[in-house]
């Protein structure tokens, strides 16, 4: 019995020592070190692990519960990030934001419908949502200028001019809106086609900066997470040179990522107006990424979400990757996953309502 016990210590002191490493990877930036993002991103896992060991040490009366639990609780922000118990709902008229990566059109099931037949329901979950700002990351030129924009602007559900950012490439992002815009540019990034489209608008005689961002992936295929899935990890060269090749990957995404992240923070500094920031940010909510953006926003899924709200369904882990902050003007509320499978992505969507002054 003392044997097990010792190891079930030792096994809660890594557990631990991983939760704090994640807590802290909020902090650091993977351009300076970037191992400590891949516990940001094991976090549901660490945490799960540690919330074990606090149900095994009080189930045989033991105070190493505390160690575990002082850990959890001293990352709490980290925690509230991640999951929600009760969202928030209000009625009143605001300003109701959608955000969805859209894949190019072709959705999960992709080979079973065309483009345009995902198109045409991705144009539905629109038409219903009835948003007055749209961010769509990863559209398809011409079934964005030739088929969406047209149906957009003769829906009756749309009652005003419809103003977009101009769509140059395949995958540039894309905002629409129902008000009008007096501004635009592009943030561009090095050695990525990954970038960030920004749109001034006029609501209500006051002008809103909309950022609409698509940050660096992690570029694996379904190649890619197959073979790594079907590894028998022994040691021969073959399995240490997929290891390299996916460590690399992550590397190089975690430190683009950060990079990308301390651009945004500084557009959004400078920026004179409030600020509306949408898109696949493809980090989670413990994440040097998350935390940079979010520092002086707020996330309108903690102000009105509920349960965990994994926003990605590829192969790799499902977790919220897709967000939508906004300045401290508005209250969000409203906040809603909803399950589609016309993409990698589920569609997310909010309601911002003006504070008074």
């Amino acid at each position: 019995m003392k044997f097990i016990k010792y190891f079930l210590i030792y096994l809660n002191i890594f557990a631990a020592l991983c939760m704090l490493i994640s807590n802290l990877s909020i902090f650091i930036s993977p351009a300076k070190l970037w191992f400590p993002a891949i516990f940001g991103l094991a976090y549901p896992y660490i945490l799960f692990f540690n919330i074990l060991f606090i149900f095994i040490w009080i189930t045989i009366n033991s105070k190493m519960f505390l160690l575990s639990l002082i850990i959890i609780l001293s990352g709490y922000n980290n925690l509230r990030n991640y999951i929600q118990i009760k969202g928030s709902h209000s009625s009143k008229k605001g300003i109701v934001v959608c955000s969805y990566n859209v894949r190019n059109f072709a959705g999960e099931n992709y080979g079973e419908r065309t483009k345009e037949n995902n198109a045409d329901s991705v144009f539905l979950y629109i038409k219903e949502k009835e948003p007055d700002i749209i961010c769509l990351q990863e559209p398809n030129t011409i079934i964005i200028n030739k088929l969406f924009m047209p149906k957009l602007v003769a829906s009756k559900k749309f009652n005003s001019e419809i103003y977009s950012t101009k769509l140059k490439e395949n995958g540039d992002p894309v905002i629409l809106s129902k008000y009008p815009v007096i501004n635009e540019g592009k943030i561009h990034f090095k050695e990525t086609r990954n970038m960030i489209s920004y749109a001034d608008v006029i609501i209500e005689d006051d002008t809103v900066r909309v950022f609409n961002c698509h940050l660096q992936s992690f570029r694996l295929t379904n190649s890619n997470i197959n073979d790594f899935n079907d590894f028998p990890f022994d040691d021969n060269k073959d399995d240490l040179k997929e290891i390299l090749f996916f460590n690399n990957k992550l590397k190089r995404a975690f430190i683009r990522r950060s990079e990308h992240a301390d651009s945004l923070k500084a557009y959004i500094k400078k920026c004179s107006y409030p600020v509306i920031v949408c898109g696949d940010f493809n980090d989670t909510p413990v994440s040097y990424v998350y935390n940079t953006i979010s520092n002086e926003l707020k996330d309108t899924f903690v102000e009105s979400g509920s349960g965990i709200c994994n926003t990605y369904l590829g192969k790799l882990p499902s977790f919220r990757i897709d967000y939508i902050f906004h300045s401290k003007e508005f209250s969000g509320y409203n906040f809603s996953r909803s399950i589609k499978d016309y993409s990698d992505h589920y569609p997310i969507s909010c309601t911002l309502i003006r504070k008074k002054d």
